[in-house]
């Protein structure tokens, strides 16, 4: 083992603290632009391959089903694996935090803690940044699924 001094031992923590945040800003800022840009196609080609006043034709609607389903996988893969880098860059801080006694009440503020206990369990709610896009992007290919299924047969019949 290395003998390092208290001293520097905080500062190597303060800098990967604070690495940790930056890392976290990054993933939740690259999910959210992503997660954008894929409902602006999901969106824009819904416009253009459904908007018309004809129906659509089968084999258009087939095209345009399985190219959907295709970039909702591989989005939902890319936002899923952003989230998991997220939750481990997240419990590398949280060691951090701990060893900081952020968490322990009394430790800097008489009667409260620094950070709340919530933060410490942020893995045991679904109300995470990637929870709520995954949702969001959830929602809108089944919204366009079901417009593609209402142009297709609906539409046709009615």
């Amino acid at each position: 083992m290395h003998d390092v001094e208290s001293s520097q031992k905080i500062e190597i923590l303060l800098k990967q603290l604070a690495e940790r945040y930056h890392a976290m800003h990054q993933m939740r800022e690259r999910s959210q632009v992503f997660t954008i840009w894929l409902l602006g196609i999901f969106f824009a080609s819904a416009v253009w391959v459904l908007g018309g006043d004809d129906p659509i034709k089968y084999s258009s609607a087939l095209f345009y089903f399985l190219g959907l389903t295709v970039f909702y996988w591989f989005g939902s893969d890319y936002i899923d694996g952003i989230g998991k880098g997220f939750r481990e860059t997240r419990n590398i801080a949280i060691r951090i935090e701990e060893a900081f006694g952020l968490y322990l009440e009394g430790e800097y503020i008489d009667g409260n803690s620094i950070l709340p206990q919530d933060y410490y369990r942020i893995d045991e709610n679904n109300t995470s940044h990637f929870y709520t896009t995954r949702r969001l992007l959830n929602g809108t290919y089944y919204i366009l699924m079901v417009w593609i299924l209402w142009n297709v047969f609906v539409q046709r019949f009615f």
